[in-house]
């Protein structure tokens, strides 16, 4: 509560063209009593401009494309650069409600007291959904990283699918995997892979069972850490849960969790277990 923060911001909004130019500032002492701020000690500088196509005829199989460039510089009050982003956008929205989004850019990075520069990246993302029952997404990255862990350079790779059905009119399920690998100069540093599966039944408006099944498997070299590492870890999660609700302020909660853990040379074991009842209530003040 020592110190200000301030926002300059510039928007111009039509059909084909949309822009924004934005400043803001927070100094070393910045505070707030309410709200969420993440970052302190910093001069923000950040320009976005898109470039919107429409189809020609009402009856083309795609909607619009939008051409996306972007930039932004981020500086402390010393005037250490901490974070610099360069990036060119590609988007189509097409049939079956679908969206592609390529993206080509490149960064810097300030960590423990390096600049890490020509940080080159490309990601992708494609959503569909060809009926109202199921829904597609997909999410990849590639390119120069950091490896936070031992203050290096790496090579990430990232890849997300997932799937969301609804079975009927009262269950909905959704399943998405996560897979990151991050590459340093000796080798593979580490592999997770990260499997999620949520399955809902609603009985009616009032309350509904839910259950949430979360695999993680971490395989790491241990010979490329600076620190010791377990060569393979594996979590096992499950929660299920049964939510009533009294009236529009009162929710009452009910449910299980446990939690299984293995390791190189340990099979999956159950290492806790929870049994929980939640009340949820709003005052009107």
């Amino acid at each position: 509560f020592t110190d200000d923060a301030f926002e300059l911001e510039y928007t111009h909004h039509s059909n084909t063209w949309f822009w924004q130019v934005e400043y803001e500032a927070r100094g070393p002492g910045f505070r707030v009593d309410s709200g969420f701020v993440p970052r302190v000690d910093t001069k923000e500088a950040e320009l976005f401009v898109m470039r919107r196509f429409w189809a020609p005829e009402e009856d083309d199989w795609y909607d619009r494309w939008d051409v996306i460039v972007l930039a932004d510089r981020t500086e402390d009050h010393e005037g250490q650069l901490t974070d610099e982003h360069y990036e060119v956008i590609g988007r189509l929205f097409g049939p079956l409600q679908s969206i592609v989004n390529g993206s080509v850019g490149r960064r810097k990075e300030y960590y423990d007291g390096v600049l890490y520069e020509e940080l080159d990246f490309v990601e992708f993302f494609f959503e569909a959904q060809p009926s109202g029952a199921v829904k597609l997404e997909f999410f990849g990255v590639t390119g120069d990283s950091i490896d936070f862990s031992n203050s290096q350079p790496a090579d990430e790779i990232l890849l997300n699918p997932a799937l969301e059905a609804k079975l009927g009119r009262h269950v909905n399920l959704r399943f998405d995997h996560t897979m990151q690998r991050l590459d340093v100069e000796g080798g593979k540093l580490f592999e997770a892979n990260l499997s999620q599966a949520r399955l809902i039944y609603n009985f009616n408006v009032r309350s509904f069972v839910r259950g949430i099944f979360q695999w993680r498997d971490i395989e790491r070299n241990p010979d490329l850490y600076s620190f010791e590492v377990e060569p393979k870890t594996e979590t096992l999660f499950t929660q299920l849960l049964f939510s009533y609700k009294l009236n529009a302020r009162t929710v009452l909660f009910a449910g299980y969790s446990d939690n299984h853990l293995g390791q190189e040379n340990i099979d999956l074991t159950q290492t806790n277990r929870t049994f929980f009842f939640k009340i949820g209530y709003a005052w009107v003040l």
